[in-house]
């Protein structure tokens, strides 16, 4: 006997070993291929990731250049007309707005500079673009004009800053500032498209590989999984059910399920036998009005009558006997949005009708005292 115990005992350890071994094999699997899909997809995420941001930054600069053309033309205007008012009126605090305002052309590097601060050749680019603005003599003018202002000579100077030849360096000067501008965000709009392509690309690539890992994991749990849910699917039915029956059975009102097809009750609740008076068995398979009117056709103003023609919820209050009972009928209605059967449900409302009529009578009897009262 105990020759035959160490035998059982050596034998269920060497069937478990294997099954031990086996189960760590599988979880040390899991763990490197799950580090090994994060490896791979953390590669193209970052990408995304860094892109995303670079658009980011690009639509921050975009829009400074958007209000750069406008800062630009604002601080030419202003300039322009700090320098006509001193001419005209000979006083020089007028040139103070020209000495704080600084050249148009170095303004506008230093604002070029700002936005294309991550970008040393953009930069350049620039300032070689804007030194072009630079031969147009506009700031030489107006120093010029100023000059003959602090000498006195106003009319000169009114006349310079009023030639055409004073506006045209003017409107050649702005004409080559929107155009500059313009190529500007036009560089940055091909940098920003470049960074959308690469961060698509990298999304794509990253849901390519989430997508080959989840149908692989699938595949290798769905025999397990199969298993697992039908035994959950019972256990859940099962429960499903009873708790089903103790709700249904639960409500105070009487609840029965009725059949479209041959309109007989196919299913009632606890509380359907107390008012009826009938047992479950002699409840099912019949109509409601055989069970409530005694009657094989439905009574006038049926509320399921009704309800099978409106498809929607139909109530009525009915006098049986020594008892008001209000009758509501709710459809049913299937996925397919067909209309299979009805929820008929039947409530005692004597006691309200009761105090309803009650409270009648009190008010008819109030009423009838103050009509025939004889004083005033």
């Amino acid at each position: 006997m105990n020759n035959r115990r160490q035998l059982n005992k050596r034998t269920h350890f060497t069937i478990r070993r294997p099954a031990r071994a086996r189960s760590l094999l599988t979880l040390a699997r899991r763990a490197w291929l799950s580090l090994g899909v994060m490896a791979i997809l953390a590669v193209p995420s970052w990408q995304a990731w860094r892109s995303h941001r670079h658009i980011l930054t690009i639509d921050d600069q975009l829009e400074k250049l958007i209000r750069m053309e406008g800062s630009t033309l604002y601080r030419d205007e202003l300039l322009a007309m700090s320098a006509k008012m001193a001419a005209a009126t000979g006083d020089m605090k007028w040139a103070s707005q020209d000495e704080a305002s600084g050249s148009r052309i170095e303004a506008a590097v230093e604002e070029i500079r700002s936005v294309f601060k991550d970008s040393i050749t953009d930069t350049r680019n620039a300032e070689e673009a804007l030194s072009v603005c630079v031969d147009d003599k506009l700031d030489k003018t107006e120093a010029a004009a100023l000059d003959l202002v602090r000498q006195g000579k106003y009319d000169r100077a009114t006349t310079m800053l009023q030639s055409p030849e004073y506006e045209e360096q003017r409107r050649a000067y702005n004409k080559a500032m929107k155009a500059f501008i313009g190529n500007a965000e036009r560089v940055m709009e091909d940098r920003r498209d470049r960074q959308r392509r690469v961060m698509v690309g990298s999304l794509a690539v990253s849901s390519v590989i989430l997508s080959w890992a989840v149908l692989f994991w699938l595949y290798v749990r769905q025999k397990r999984r199969r298993i697992r849910e039908r035994a959950a699917i019972k256990q859940k039915l099962n429960s499903f059910a009873q708790k089903w029956h103790e709700t249904f059975n639960a409500i105070t009102d009487g609840v029965c399920i009725i059949d479209k097809s041959d309109g007989k009750i196919v299913q009632c609740n606890v509380a359907m036998t107390r008012f009826l008076g009938r047992p479950y068995k002699e409840i099912i398979g019949k109509s409601c009005c055989e069970l409530l009117h005694n009657s094989s056709q439905p009574v006038k103003r049926c509320p399921l009558v009704r309800m099978y023609e409106s498809r929607r919820s139909e109530t009525k209050d009915f006098e049986i006997g020594d008892k008001w009972l209000n009758i509501k009928v709710d459809p049913l209605i299937n996925d397919d949005g067909e209309l299979v059967g009805a929820v008929h449900i039947l409530s005692d409302i004597t006691k309200q009708r009761k105090a309803t009529r009650a409270l009648q009578n009190s008010e008819n009897r109030f009423r009838l005292a103050f009509a025939n009262a004889q004083d005033a």
